[in-house]
Parts: structure tokens; C-alpha cells; sequence
């Protein structure tokens, strides 16, 4: 009963030095398949993140858009172009309390101190029947970061028609902030950082 032992116990490790690992080509292979996978999973998945980012802006756009009506309904005997001086070129920031801010305007509208973008109100046109076309602009940071029109969020008062209309998601431009390269060019949807319409 011992020999059978000794005997299975040396063909089992006879087996076991008989069998074989990886060979390189096999690892290089399943390297090769992983980095092909990252490639294609990596940009994507930075895509999806900064389009998650966006959530904050485009929602708190939409809150600023309410707050202009607001503000111009407030103002009854005030003419369009002094509603347009008010408002025109202002910025909601965290910290931002002078002349320029939103917030000063605008009392009730308001910022998280923690917020991931800072607006401004690139334009507004009003009508004597007091209707309002705005666009909004929205840079990642504290402080509104100048007039960039790459890396920007715009938001649109009206679904833009123009030669831009096919980068625009309904009311909202974002294409510029998640892949850093789209522009906005001369096409009347939205202002641009030269004073065009982009």
C-alpha cells in the first residue's frame, strides 16, 4: 500500500512537471486585447464623466433663466434696453457679491459655495412686448474664466436653427466642454468670446 502511494505520488509530480505555463506570445496577446480595451474604454469613459459634470450646469442655467423672467416681470415699467444694461454681462460665482454679480441683481438666486462652474449672461435681446432671448455661458471654476468658447457650456433662451444646430442637445451646447475642441462658430445661436453669433 506504501509503494501505490509513492507511485501516484511520483506520477502526480511527473504531471505536474509535465504541464506547461503561459508562453510569452499567449501573455503578449491577452496585453495586447487589455490596451486595446483601455483605448477604446478610457475616452469614453472621460467622455461620460464630464457629460455627468454638465448635470450641475445645465440645471442651474435653467434655474438663472427662470430668474431673468422673473426679473423682467419684476420690473414693469422698465424699457428693454435698460432691463438688457442690467442684466447683459453679469455673473453668478461663488463669492461674487459686487456690481457684476447675478446674486446682487437678482437677491434670490443663488450659488453653492462648492459649486463646479461659474455663469454669465452672454446676451439678451428684449422685445417692447418685454419677451426675452438669452444666452447663458458656463466655465468650469470659482470665477467666471473669460469668454473661452471651447470648454464652455452655453444654454440657449431658444432652440438654436442656425449652422450650429446640429451641435446643440435642444437648448443646451456642451460638446465644447467634454471633448475640449468643438467651437462654436458665426451662425447667430449663441455669442461667441469674438461678440459673433456662434
Amino acid at each position: 500500500m506504501k509503494r501505490i502511494a509513492l507511485c501516484g505520488s511520483s506520477s502526480k509530480t511527473a504531471m505536474l512537471r509535465n504541464e506547461k505555463g503561459f508562453t510569452l506570445v499567449e501573455l503578449m496577446v491577452v496585453v495586447a486585447i487589455i490596451a486595446i480595451l483601455a483605448a477604446i474604454g478610457i475616452p469614453k469613459m472621460t467622455s461620460f464623466i464630464k457629460t455627468a459634470a454638465t448635470a450641475e450646469a445645465v440645471t442651474q442655467m435653467g434655474n438663472i433663466g427662470k430668474a431673468i423672467r422673473g426679473y423682467i416681470d419684476s420690473h414693469p415699467t422698465a424699457t428693454p434696453s435698460e432691463l438688457k444694461t442690467a442684466l447683459e454681462g453679469k455673473v453668478l460665482a461663488t463669492g461674487t457679491t459686487d456690481s457684476t454679480s447675478l446674486s446682487t441683481l437678482i437677491p434670490t438666486l443663488t450659488i453653492a459655495s462648492n459649486a463646479k462652474f461659474a455663469y454669465k449672461v452672454r446676451s439678451i435681446v428684449i422685445t417692447s412686448n418685454r419677451t426675452a432671448t438669452f444666452c447663458l455661458q458656463a466655465t468650469e471654476g470659482s470665477t467666471f474664466a473669460g469668454d473661452a468658447t471651447v470648454a464652455s457650456v452655453y444654454f440657449s433662451e431658444t432652440v438654436p436653427t442656425g449652422a450650429n444646430a446640429t451641435i446643440w442637445e435642444g437648448q443646451i451646447f456642451r460638446a465644447g466642454y467634454i471633448d475640449g475642441v468643438t467651437a462654436l462658430t458665426s451662425a447667430g445661436d449663441c455669442p461667441t468670446a469674438t461678440g459673433t453669433q456662434g
